[in-house]
């Protein structure tokens, strides 16, 4: 929820990211989350397919702020940033880059993916 800085009404943010994953959010119980999240709205667009239009990855980002992520993807100027649990990374943030690289990016060569909501 944090991530698209919405809140949904008696939903757990990981029952919020199982139910988007399979098209299951209604709109009314959907609300705006303005404690310093609207700026996510903003690129929400740009980063639902981020998967398959990165340019670049990131491990260990140095990213500016408080901000935070074990991993970042990137297609400039926008990045999610990925925390990770066990061996997998989960969304966690959406940023901003601006035009400039971060150090340690490389290039994404191809996306792989072994599940449709994977």
């Amino acid at each position: 929820m944090h991530l698209c800085g919405v809140h949904y009404e008696d939903v757990s943010p990981k029952d919020f990211w199982e139910m988007a994953l399979r098209s299951r959010l209604t709109p009314d119980g959907l609300l705006p989350n303005n404690k310093g999240v609207t700026a996510k709205r903003l690129v929400l667009s740009t980063l639902v397919r981020i998967d398959t239009k990165a340019t670049m990855m990131i491990e260990s980002p140095v990213l500016p702020g408080r901000t935070r992520a074990d991993a970042i993807c990137a297609n400039l100027p926008y990045a999610v940033g990925y925390a990770r649990r066990s061996s997998e990374l989960f969304p966690s943030t959406a940023l901003d880059l601006g035009d400039g690289r971060l150090d340690g990016s490389r290039p994404v060569l191809m996306v792989f993916k072994t599940e449709r909501d994977s």
